[in-house]
């Protein structure tokens, strides 16, 4: 008469499910305990002696209860037991592209990346590559503020103020100078005066606001004529025409603007 989990006509076999036959052992064997999703065809028996359970392809542990290392997520409606980490080679740490939790999968991101597999980057970095992800580098002045801290994360462009350009938002548009942190637009506008600039350009230097004068007009806007010189005036090359005031005949030569040319 054969004890709970033995069998034969001996009783001395384990029945199915169960190892280790021993006089000590109550029930004759104790439970396999095999994690079916991990063993093949479900199946319940182990190794009379080891307990080993017959585990899926990609499945390890006595009990088929853990993914080999590489792999991830134990499930029964997995042919092999266990799907592949797939970790980024870019956005995982060095030495750890084939490791992942085998629980979550989560991969081991190098700082910046994210995700599971560590295939994207977080806010504040962009552009995936085999050195990670490159870091925002958003200029304070020219960013909105609310934007500061992220950029796109496949181009790098930053969120500019209005009067701002550039990847990272550091440079005047044209017509603009001054880049200020307290400047809500970013910049100010050029007062290029067009009758007395090269061109016709209200462009202006973008640190200073100084303009390119034509050769005979001066000041930031290019609004003043040079002493000796008259008549600011678009369609003259020079910007403005000498005086020629006859030097024995005034007073200081001519070398002072005339009294009643009011420049604007």
């Amino acid at each position: 008469e054969c004890k709970a989990n033995a069998q034969g006509r001996q009783c001395d076999v384990c029945e199915d499910g169960y190892f280790d036959l021993k006089a000590s052992h109550a029930t004759g064997c104790v439970a396999c305990g095999c994690v079916l999703d991990g063993t093949k065809n479900r199946n319940i028996s182990c190794h009379a002696t080891t307990g080993q359970c017959h585990c899926k392809d990609r499945v390890t542990g006595t009990k088929c209860d853990t993914c080999m290392p590489g792999f991830w997520g134990l499930s029964g409606v997995e042919p092999l037991g266990c799907k592949t980490c797939d970790c980024d080679p870019f956005g995982t740490t060095a030495g750890n592209v084939n490791t992942c939790s085998a629980v979550s999968g989560q991969c081991s991101c190098k700082p910046g990346s994210i995700g599971r597999k560590c295939d994207q980057c977080d806010d504040g970095y962009h552009s995936l590559t085999q050195s990670g992800c490159s870091t925002c580098n958003c200029s304070a002045a020219g960013t909105q503020p609310s934007f500061l801290d992220r950029c796109d994360k496949n181009t790098g462009r930053c969120t500019c103020k209005l009067n701002v350009e550039g990847n990272n938002c550091d440079q005047c548009t044209q017509g603009f100078y001054n880049l200020s942190p307290s400047n809500p637009q970013g910049c100010t506008r050029c007062t290029c005066d067009t009758k007395g600039t090269v061109g016709g350009s209200g462009q202006c230097e973008q640190q200073s606001g100084n303009c390119t004068c034509k050769p005979l007009v001066i000041g930031q806007s290019c609004n003043q004529c040079m002493l000796g010189t008259y008549g600011l005036n678009q369609s003259n090359p020079n910007g403005c025409q000498p005086c020629n005031c006859f030097p024995k005949g005034t007073r200081d030569g001519d070398t002072k603007r005339p009294g009643k040319i009011k420049l604007k």
